[in-house]
C-alpha cells in the first residue's frame, strides 16, 4: 500500500499514486484502495468506494478482490443486497482456489438464496472449500449426505412408478425394479413397503418370504425412525412383517435375522 508520512509522524494514503496505478491496471493497487476504503485504514472509511474498487482488482483478475466483492454483495455493504451477484463472485473466486468463497457459494445453494436451491451443488462446492484446506467444508458434506441420499430415493421411487402407470407393471418390471431397489436401499420408507409387497406376491420378481419380510421390516423402522409422518405405512409394514413371521420355517427366520443384522 502506498503511504507517506506527515509532519505529525502518522501515516496518510497516497490516493493519487494508487488511483494512478490502478488506472495502468495494477491489481494489488485497486485492491489496496479497496481495503483502505473499507477498513477506514489511511482515508475516510467509505463502503461504496470500497466495492468500486474491489470490482475493479477484481475485474484485473485480483481473487481476494473477488471474493471481497461477493461478501460485499452477499451482506449489502456498500450497496443493495444481491446474492445472485454474490453467487458470482463468490464461483469466480472459488474456481481460482479461494476456499472461503467455495464455502459461502455452498451456503447460497444450500439456502436457496440468490440461485436456484441445489443440495448437490451446494455439495460440490462444499467439497471444494474443503479440498482447498477449509475443514468446515467436511461438516457440511457430512450433514448433507442423509438429505442427498432421501433426495435421491424419493425421485427413484417418482420415476419407478410413472413407469409402472405408463407401462403396467409386468412391462415396467425391467426398468422399474432397479429404480425402486434403490430407493428402498436409500432409506425411503414407502419404496421399502413396495419392495417388501413385491416379493410378497411374487409381482415382477420371484417370491420371497426371507426378503419380503426384511423390506416389511426396514419399512416400518424407517417410517418410525422419520417422526410417524408416514403412520400408512407404518402400519401396513408392521402388518405384512407380523404376517410374514408366522409362516417363515427356522432357517427362513435365521437367514432374515442376518440380513437385517447386515443392514444396519
Amino acid at each position: 500500500m502506498t503511504l507517506m508520512l506527515l509532519a505529525s509522524g502518522a501515516w496518510a494514503l497516497d490516493v493519487k499514486a494508487l488511483t494512478d496505478a490502478a488506472a495502468r491496471g495494477d491489481a494489488d493497487a485497486a485492491m489496496s484502495l479497496g481495503t483502505a476504503y473499507d477498513l477506514g485504514d489511511g482515508v475516510p472509511a467509505d463502503p461504496r468506494a470500497a466495492l468500486r474498487w474491489y470490482e475493479v482488482a477484481a475485474g484485473l483478475g485480483n481473487v481476494s478482490a473477488m471474493f471481497n466483492v461477493g461478501v460485499m454483495y452477499d451482506t449489502g455493504t456498500g450497496t443493495v443486497r444481491d446474492r445472485s451477484r454474490a453467487a458470482h463472485w463468490y464461483e469466480q473466486a472459488a474456481a481460482h482456489g479461494h476456499a472461503r468463497a467455495a464455502y459461502d457459494l455452498g451456503l447460497l445453494y444450500e439456502e436457496g438464496e440468490g440461485v436456484r436451491r441445489n443440495l448437490a451443488t451446494a455439495a460440490r462446492w462444499y467439497k471444494r472449500a474443503a479440498a482447498e484446506g477449509l475443514t468446515a467444508g467436511d461438516a457440511k458434506v457430512a450433514a448433507l449426505a442423509p438429505l442427498l441420499r432421501a433426495n435421491t430415493a424419493n425421485a427413484d421411487y417418482v420415476r419407478a412408478q410413472t413407469l409402472i402407470e405408463d407401462k403396467g407393471l409386468t412391462a415396467a418390471a425391467p426398468e422399474m425394479l432397479p429404480l425402486l431397489r434403490r430407493a428402498a436401499v436409500g432409506g425411503y420408507p414407502v419404496a421399502q413397503y413396495d419392495l417388501g409387497y413385491l416379493y410378497e406376491n411374487g409381482l415382477g420378481v420371484p417370491t420371497d418370504r426371507v426378503q419380503a419380510y426384511v423390506w416389511y421390516r426396514r419399512a416400518a423402522t424407517a417410517a418410525r425412525a422419520g417422526g410417524g409422518r408416514d403412520a400408512a405405512v407404518i402400519t401396513a409394514a408392521t402388518a405384512g412383517a407380523t404376517r410374514l413371521a408366522a409362516r417363515l420355517d427356522p432357517t427362513e427366520k435365521a437367514d432374515a435375522r442376518a440380513a437385517l443384522r447386515a443392514t444396519r
